[in-house]
């Protein structure tokens, strides 16, 4: 009997969950069934498919009765089919697929046509009742062509769930031949010299990308300009939670086994940009669905591979260069903490270690900074749906040990810069850059004396903030771009702070004494 109310609690503690939870907020359990979607879609594929085959071989026979098999088959996967349209809405919303505008109109198909096939199911069910009860021809006729019907719609709705996985045209783009990646060439910006001089242009670009380490060529920077791009057009398909064809774009550790993908010698002949420049309609082009990367996009990767792909580590040691030639007399500008010379304050490991846990599945990214250190680096920035103010409260739980925190293009609030952020005093790296934030999130920041970098690219904050930075006396590099800033707020920071590196300030400012044009850019989170 003991084993019946275990039972029985393990049954209502789901529905327990859901009736109790908050309205906003969406309950696990479902996000839970919505996962289950995998498992269950295979059984209408296979139970529908069978019933139609079934009737369809053996639809000689004169007597006017669905047969057995069918019947059992039709039965299970109504049932399934049903299941399988429910748990395929809620993972579309959990997992954050119909926010994401590449699958949008795919998603669309497959759930309309996947719940006109469950209905379609229901329909053949009655039929077969009605046939059972009146031994009649009619709906025994209905109930046939409607299941070869279903089996029909059955691979439709699988294609277009397949397209969503694998993308476009994934069934037969293998019958095509590629186009070949020497054809496929970079149209550079537009210029006085004419269209008849572009072919010209072409390979101007090739030496650019090519020559990129001189004195000319801006430094590009993983964590600024490639990982955000990657983040946002290709991590649905080739990021932490998917790598379509075994390709993993982000983090750059996850990219650093997968260097084959582009030609450093020559960027233009990378499969990775003969991918993302070729027309949208073409089954290979990158990212599926459209739309197209800007050709300005598309140039700063090409740079990017021509430098030789450099990554945060890369970045790191520029930076440190560049640091150390802006640095003036001792004491006038603070140096990079090295985190392998100090350790963390004491740590409770077992709270430590959960709180990891619980990141990794919410879909973050946390790791030791490097091999055998105690600190760590955590990246919310690719979790779908967008991390939320509750859910980066789970970051108080390492903050003694968490030193580079990335939070680009997450939902977070000013509210949560107040209540969690402000406490994590061993940050040394801190990404805020495409989230909602403002002046008033930035106060709470002066608590974080430990900050180096900071990026608020595409942000609202303005000079009211810049207030705010000016206190972080340890800050040394920080990012300014498409933010509410004014030049003559940058200005005034500057001349508060000289030894503080500005980047991406409006109409950029001088640079600080002892900087010259080619350290500026070096400095990289």
């Amino acid at each position: 009997m003991i084993y019946s109310w275990d039972m029985l609690d393990l049954i209502m503690e789901p529905l327990a969950a859901l009736a109790v939870a908050d309205s906003t907020t969406p309950s696990a359990w479902w996000r839970f069934f919505g996962r289950l979607h995998p498992l269950l879609l295979h059984f209408p594929i296979a139970m529908l498919v069978a019933a139609a085959c079934v009737e369809l071989v053996l639809c000689w026979r004169k007597d006017a009765q669905p047969i057995v098999i069918a019947s059992f088959c039709l039965w299970v996967g109504t049932v399934s089919a049903i299941l399988a349209t429910w748990t395929g809405w809620e993972m579309a919303e959990f997992e954050g697929i119909a926010a994401n505008p590449v699958k949008a109109e795919l998603l669309e198909w497959h759930r309309w046509t996947g719940v006109v096939l469950a209905i379609l199911s229901i329909l053949l069910c009655l039929f077969w009742l009605i046939n059972r009860i009146l031994s009649r021809r009619w709906p025994f006729h209905v109930y046939r062509y409607g299941l070869w019907a279903a089996g029909v719609l059955v691979c439709v709705v699988g294609h277009f769930g397949a397209e969503m996985k694998w993308g476009r045209d994934y069934l037969f783009s293998v019958l095509r031949t590629p186009a070949a990646a020497s054809e496929i060439a970079i149209e550079t910006p537009a210029s006085d010299q004419g269209k008849n001089e572009s072919d010209s242009d072409t390979e101007e670009s090739k030496d650019t990308a090519s020559n990129s380490n001189t004195p000319s060529a801006a430094l590009i920077s993983w964590n600024v300009q490639i990982e955000p791009l990657f983040a946002a057009q290709c991590a649905d398909c080739h990021g932490p939670q998917k790598q379509k064809g075994g390709l993993q774009l982000v983090p750059y550790e996850a990219f650093e086994s997968h260097l084959a993908v582009i030609d450093q010698a020559e960027p233009l002949n990378s499969l990775l940009v003969h991918r993302i420049v070729l027309p949208e309609d073409d089954p290979d082009a990158m990212p599926p669905g459209g739309p197209a990367m800007s050709k300005e996009e598309v140039e700063v990767i090409q740079n990017w591979i021509g430098q030789g792909a450099p990554g945060p580590v890369a970045a790191t040691t520029a930076d440190q260069s560049s640091v150390s030639t802006a640095t003036g007399p001792a004491g006038s500008a603070p140096r990079r903490t090295d985190p392998a010379s100090v350790r963390p304050s004491p740590f409770d490991s077992a709270k430590q270690l959960a709180a990891m846990k619980t990141i990794d599945d919410m879909g973050g990214h946390v790791a030791p900074i490097s091999e055998g250190s105690p600190w760590l680096d955590v990246n919310l920035s690719l979790m779908r749906p967008p991390a939320t103010d509750d859910q980066i409260r789970i970051l108080a739980g390492i903050s003694e040990t968490l030193i580079w925190l990335n939070l680009g293009a997450t939902d977070i609030t000013d509210a949560a810069l107040e209540k969690t952020v402000s406490e994590l005093t061993a940050l040394h790296r801190l990404r805020l850059d495409r989230t909602g934030i403002g002046d008033e999130g930035i106060s709470h920041l002066e608590s974080l004396q430990a900050l180096e970098v900071l990026n608020l690219f595409g942000t609202k904050v303005t000079d009211a903030g810049l207030i705010s930075i000016e206190r972080l006396s340890s800050l040394r590099v920080v990012y300014l771009w498409n933010s509410g800033v004014t030049r003559e707020g940058v200005e005034a920071l500057q001349a508060a702070r000289p030894n503080l590196e500005i980047i991406g300030a409006p109409e950029e400012v001088p640079l600080s004494e002892g900087q010259d044009n080619a350290t500026a850019g070096t400095s990289l989170d």
